[in-house]
C-alpha cells in the first residue's frame, strides 16, 4: 500500500540493485534523467489515512520541478483530474503541466485477432455459446481473461460451452489441474477432494499472509511453511514434503522481481481467494489481521459478491448475520467494523431478495454495491465512498444522520426516497458537485412519483409500476455472464429473484423474440439446463427508444401488461 513513498523507493532501487539512493530520485527526475512511476495510485483515492502519502507526493513535485516528468497510474474513476488537481498542493498551474491518458478497452475485433494468432479458429468463434464473450465490454476481454482463453485446456472447455461465470470457472479449472499434480503416492491415500481444498487453504492462506503484510509477493520460505500447515491437515506426515513442493509451483503463482519470492500471476487471483477465506473466517468469528488494519477497496469487493454468488444460501446468511454481530461488539479502535460493514454492503445483492438487514453507527470508507440489493436498514452510517454503478438500492432506508460523501453512479443506478445527498456525484460523462444539480439527479433516480427509472416518458405509470416492467430492471443489473434456469435454486439469489418471478417466462419470450438474449440448452449431468445470456443490459436500464431495436422491445412489453 501507498502509505509511506520513500519505503517503496527505496525498496524499488534495492530490488533493481542500484547505487542510487532514494533521496537522490528527486535530483535525477528534476534533471530528466529518470522518470518516476507510481502504479496503483487509485489506492490514495480514500482521504482518511492517506494524509501523509498526499504530502510526499507534493514533496516529490516540488523537488522534481524542472526537466522531470511524474507518472500516476490508477483507476481515473477514484483519482481522477479534479481530485489531483485539489490534492496536489505542490502543483503549479502556471507553470506545471498536468496531462491526463485513458487506456481503451480491448476491442472485440483484436481480441479476436489476437486468440486467432494462438489457435483460436472461425468455428469457435461462430458457436453460439461463444459469440457473447466477445461484446463490447465483457469481462472476457480483459487481458488477464484472454490469456488464459488462449490456454489449449481452457479453449475446449469453451468450445464445449462449458463457461458459466467466467473468473469462476478459471479459477475451478486451474485447482481441479493443481489436484491432478501431486503424484501417485499422494493420489493413492487422498481424494480428488481432498487435494482441491488443500489447493484452495493453501492459496487462501497465502492470500491471508499477503495482506496482513500490506504487501504483494511472499518469500519462498513462507510458502513452504504455509504449505507445511495445510498439508499436515490433508496426508500423513511421510507425504507432507510432496505437497510442500509442488505447493510452490502452482499455476495461481508466478515469480515476483525479486529473487525467492512469489506473488500470484494476477490480482484477480489473489483477491479471489482472499474473499474466500474472508468468509471462511468471519464464519468462524475470527478476525484476521488484514481486516482489522487495511481498507477494503472496491477491486477486492467486487471480487468478494462474485465470489458470495457460489457460498451456498444458509452459510451466506450464517456470514452476514455473524458480521453485523461483530459490528456491534467491536469498538472503533480499528478498521474492522468499517471492513465488516462494507462486506455486509456488499452481499446484499446476493442474499434472498426477502433477508432484511440492519446496520447501525458505523463509518465505511468505501463500499460497492451490485445488480438490486435486499432490504437494508441504516441508521447512523457514514460511507466515504460509495460505488453503485447499475446498482437497484430502492430496497434501503436510511435513517437519521446518515452520509454518502462521494456517489459514483450511472445511467442504471436506483435511489431510494431519502437517499442521504452526496457531496459530490462521479458520472462516466461529469462530476457533479451543485447541490441543485445532485437534487436534481438524485429525484430522477427515486420512486418519487412513477416508482421507476425510465426515459420512456410518454409510458403511463401503470406500466412503470408493474411488476414486469421491474423484473427488466433486475435483469438488466445482474452481473453475471450466463442466467441459468433449472439448478438455480438455493444457490444464485441474483438468478432466483429473476427466474422465479411470475412474469419471467412472458420476459424471457419477449427477449428472445427480439434477439436481445442468447440461448444455450445443455444436456450434461451436474451442470445441465438452459442458458441464457442478455444482451444490450445498459441500453435495456436506460430505456431509451432511440434505437429500433429496444424500441420494439417496450413496445411489446407495454402490449404484455395490456
Amino acid at each position: 500500500m501507498l502509505q509511506n513513498i520513500m519505503d517503496l523507493m527505496a525498496f524499488s532501487l534495492q530490488t533493481l540493485r542500484l547505487n542510487v539512493t532514494y533521496d537522490q530520485v528527486p535530483v535525477l527526475v528534476r534533471h530528466g534523467l529518470i522518470v518516476l512511476a507510481i502504479d496503483g495510485f487509485d489506492e490514495l483515492g480514500d482521504p482518511n489515512g492517506y494524509e501523509l502519502a498526499w504530502a510526499q507526493v507534493n514533496e516529490l513535485v516540488v523537488g522534481a520541478r524542472g526537466q522531470g516528468s511524474i507518472l500516476l497510474a490508477g483507476r481515473e474513476t477514484f483519482v481522477g483530474r479534479d481530485r489531483l488537481t485539489s490534492a496536489l498542493q505542490g502543483f503549479r498551474p502556471d507553470s506545471d503541466d498536468l496531462y491526463t491518458f485513458t487506456l481503451q478497452p480491448i476491442t472485440p475485433t483484436l481480441a479476436k485477432q489476437w486468440l486467432k494468432e494462438r489457435g483460436w479458429t472461425d468455428s469457435i468463434f461462430s458457436q453460439e455459446n461463444v459469440a457473447p464473450l466477445f461484446e463490447p465490454g465483457s469481462y472476457a476481454l480483459r487481458p488477464f481473461f484472454l490469456v488464459e482463453l488462449a490456454g489449449e485446456g481452457v479453449r475446449d472447455q469453451v468450445e464445449n460451452g462449458e463457461v458459466d461465470d467466467l473468473m469462476w470457472f478459471l479459477v475451478e479449472t486451474m485447482i481441479d489441474r493443481e489436484a491432478t499434480k501431486f503424484g501417485d503416492d499422494v493420489a493413492r491415500v487422498t481424494s480428488e477432494e481432498q487435494r482441491r481444498n488443500f489447493v484452495i487453504r493453501f492459496l487462501g492462506e497465502v492470500a491471508r499472509d499477503l495482506a496482513e503484510n500490506q504487501t504483494e509477493a511472499i518469500s519462498n520460505d513462507s510458502l513452504m511453511w504455509i504449505a507445511e500447515l495445510v498439508a499436515h491437515e490433508t496426508v500423513t506426515a511421510s507425504l507432507v514434503g510432496i505437497l510442500k513442493n509442488r505447493a510452490s509451483v502452482v499455476a495461481f503463482l508466478a515469480d515476483d522481481d525479486r529473487r525467492g519470492y512469489k506473488r500470484f500471476s494476477h490480482a484477480q487471483l489473489l483477491n479471489h481467494f482472499l474473499s474466500r477465506i474472508t468468509v471462511d473466517a468471519i464464519l468462524e468469528s475470527e478476525i484476521p489481521k488484514y481486516v482489522r488494519r487495511n481498507i477494503f477497496g472496491s477491486e477486492f469487493l467486487a471480487r468478494f459478491v462474485d465470489v458470495t454468488r457460489h457460498v451456498a444460501k444458509d452459510r451466506l446468511s450464517t456470514f452476514a448475520k455473524r458480521a453485523i454481530s461483530l459490528i456491534s461488539e467491536y469498538g472503533d479502535q480499528d478498521r474492522t467494523r468499517r471492513n465488516l460493514a462494507a462486506v455486509v454492503l456488499a452481499t446484499t445483492s446476493t442474499l434472498d431478495a426477502d433477508f432484511n438487514l440492519v446496520l447501525v453507527n458505523v463509518a465505511i470508507d468505501e463500499a460497492l454495491i451490485v445488480e438490486t440489493a435486499c432490504p437494508l436498514t441504516l441508521e447512523s452510517v457514514i460511507i466515504t465512498q460509495l460505488d453503485a454503478r447499475e446498482a437497484d438500492l430502492r430496497a434501503f432506508s436510511f435513517g437519521g444522520n446518515c452520509h454518502v460523501i462521494s456517489l459514483i453512479a450511472d445511467a442504471g443506478t436506483a435511489v431510494p426516497i431519502g437517499f442521504p445527498h452526496p457531496q459530490r456525484v462521479q458520472l462516466p460523462e461529469r462530476m457533479l458537485v451543485d447541490p441543485t444539480d445532485i437534487a436534481s439527479w438524485l429525484a430522477a433516480r427515486s420512486p418519487h412519483a412513477d416508482d421507476e427509472i425510465s426515459r420512456i416518458d410518454q409510458l403511463p405509470a401503470r406500466v412503470r409500476k408493474h411488476d414486469l416492467f421491474k423484473l427488466i430492471g433486475r435483469i438488466g443489473r445482474y452481473r453475471p455472464f450466463w442466467l441459468r434456469e433449472g439448478d438455480h435454486r438455493g444457490f444464485d439469489r441474483g438468478a432466483e429473484r429473476i427466474l422465479d418471478d411470475p412474469y419471467w417466462p412472458k420476459l424471457r419470450d419477449t427477449l428472445i423474440k427480439h434477439e436481445l438474449v442468447t440461448v444455450r440448452d445443455v444436456q450434461a449431468s451436474g451442470s445441465g439446463g438452459r442458458f441464457f445470456h442478455v444482451r444490450r443490459k445498459s441500453d435495456l436500464l436506460a430505456k431509451s427508444t432511440d434505437d429500433p431495436q429496444i424500441a420494439a422491445f417496450f413496445n411489446d412489453v407495454v402490449a404484455a401488461i395490456g
